[in-house]
C-alpha cells in the first residue's frame, strides 16, 4: 500500500499516468505531443 502511493507520486511529479504513458499535457511540454511514434 505505501509503495503503491509512492509510485503514484512519483508517475505523477514525471507527468506520467499510472501505468508509466506520459500525458498528453508531457508531450506537449517536452514538444512531442505532434510526433506520431508517440501517439498511442
Amino acid at each position: 500500500a505505501e509503495f503503491d502511493k509512492m509510485l503514484d507520486e512519483y508517475y505523477d511529479l514525471h507527468g506520467w499516468d499510472r501505468n508509466g504513458i506520459p500525458k498528453p499535457e508531457t508531450l506537449q511540454r517536452l514538444r512531442l505531443d505532434k510526433e506520431p511514434s508517440h501517439k498511442l
